[in-house]
Parts: structure tokens; sequence; C-alpha cells
């Protein structure tokens, strides 16, 4: 029976796969596609399967099919990045993924080419199917399943991946009161910390419910930088009346962070 079930991967089957997918890989890194569900698991196996398993491929031909050096493909991968990184390093190029997707991509289709060309010097089976028994069509869709299990895990774990690595920490300005010892007696203070990317003015004041300013600063603070400011004594606040503290940067007069004071 001549039916696609009553066929199983020929030799070439899965080199020409590897191909295909590592193409695919570079195509969408280098045009920058907006579609990480895709780009997450054909980038995987581009980084960290194709290399490898090309180089075995070009290496040993007949045995390409076998799980064996399938597996040995994913550290072989794995140490072929870190020679490309230290190469991209040591030739003073700058990096990036496009850079280092279309390096994985040449090793990976002169390895194919290669191993294609060893396999039919050989004599061996060259083709992309090769006849097979109807029991064991089973074991075939079996393994399909398996791999398309594979895939659609590595897929969630590259797109997880992808949006860890997407998350940015916004630049901010942080204002709290605390309680410190000042010469022995228990005083609060302004905190002041600088988490911006770039050297900032402040102004800070100490607003009174009556509209009285009670005390204030104005600096600047590179980045990383803390500052405090000691708070009056005693503010002389009724119960339920409130003092501000009000930060503004940046010479604007509108306030960036505010902290309500309250009678103890």
């Amino acid at each position: 029976m001549n039916t696609l079930l009553t066929r199983r991967p020929g030799p070439l089957f899965l080199p020409a796969l590897v191909g295909l997918i590592a193409t695919l890989a570079l195509l969408l890194a280098a045009g920058n596609v907006p579609a990480p569900a895709l780009r997450a698991p054909l980038g995987l196996v581009l980084a960290c399967f194709a290399p490898g398993y090309a180089l075995l491929f070009a290496l040993f031909p007949p045995e390409a099919h076998r799980l064996q050096q399938a597996a040995l493909s994913i550290p072989l991968s794995l140490a072929l990045g870190i020679l490309l990184g230290a190469g991209i390093d040591l030739a003073a190029l700058t990096f990036s993924g496009t850079l280092f997707a279309g390096l994985s991509w040449v090793i990976t289709m002169a390895g194919l080419a290669i191993g294609a060309w060893r396999l039919e010097r050989s004599g061996g089976l060259s083709g992309f199917f090769r006849q097979t028994s109807l029991p064991q069509v089973s074991h075939l869709l079996t393994g399909a399943l398996v791999a398309l299990l594979v895939i659609a895990s590595a897929g969630w774990a590259g797109v997880a991946l992808y949006r860890a690595a997407q998350v940015e920490t916004r630049p901010f300005t942080a204002l709290s009161v605390e309680p410190a010892s000042i010469d022995g007696t228990l005083r609060q203070v302004v905190v002041v910390a600088n988490h911006e990317h770039a050297p900032v003015a402040y102004r800070l004041e100490v607003r009174l419910p009556n509209g009285g300013v009670a005390g204030g600063w104005s600096g600047v603070l590179t980045p990383g930088q803390t500052y405090h400011v000691s708070l009056p004594a005693s503010l002389d606040l009724e119960a339920g009346e409130r003092a501000e503290v009000l930060l503004f940067r940046d010479q604007e007069n509108k306030p960036y962070r505010t902290v309500h004071l309250a009678r103890p």
C-alpha cells in the first residue's frame, strides 16, 4: 500500500526539516516579525539544536535519524553557541540576535549540505521517505504526537522567556518618611532615592495645612543616590490636620511625589 501512512521518514527527512526550521527562524529574526509564539520555538531550535545536529550529520550521515545523535545535538549546539559568541566578541562586532541567528544558520546549512553530499556518495538510502509496514504506523503517530507536545512545551517556555525579557524596570524616584535617631533624639527624616537613568534636579517642600512652608531642600541626585532630609522637630499639627511633603523634579510645578504627615 503506497500511501503516506505506509511511509516513514527517510535519512534526509529530518535534515531537510531542520534546514527548513532554521531558515524560517532566520527570516523571522531578520525581519523582526512581532510573533513571539512562532519566533520562540523556532529560535530555540536554531540556537539549541540545529547547528549541533548539522555538524553531527556532516560527520556521521547514516546515523542522522538515531535518537542518540539527536540528543547529542543539544549540548553540541550550546557549545557552538558559546564559541560563536566568543568569536563575535573577538571580532569586535556588535552582538545582535540577527547576527547570531545568521551565523547559526550558516553553520547549519553548511553541515546539512556536507552531510547530504556524503550520504549520496556512500551509496546509502538518501530519500525523504521509505516504505514501512502498517503495524509501525501507530508508533509513528505516537512519535508525532510526542514531538508536537515537545514543540508546544518549547513554544510556551519560549514565549514566557521572551515576555520576561521584555519586562523593563521603568525609571522612578522614591519618596518616603522614616524614623531616625539624630543626636540621640528620635526624629523623622524624608528619604529621596533616585532610581532614574540620569541625574535629576529635585526640590522638596514640607507644606503645612495653612499653606505655609515649614522646611525644604533642593539639589541634584545622580542615579542610585539617596538623600535624607530631616523634618522639623514639631510641625504643630492639630488633631485631624495633615502636612504634606511635596517632591518636585526638573523645575516642574506639579508635585511628582507626595507623602502626608499626620499628628501621632
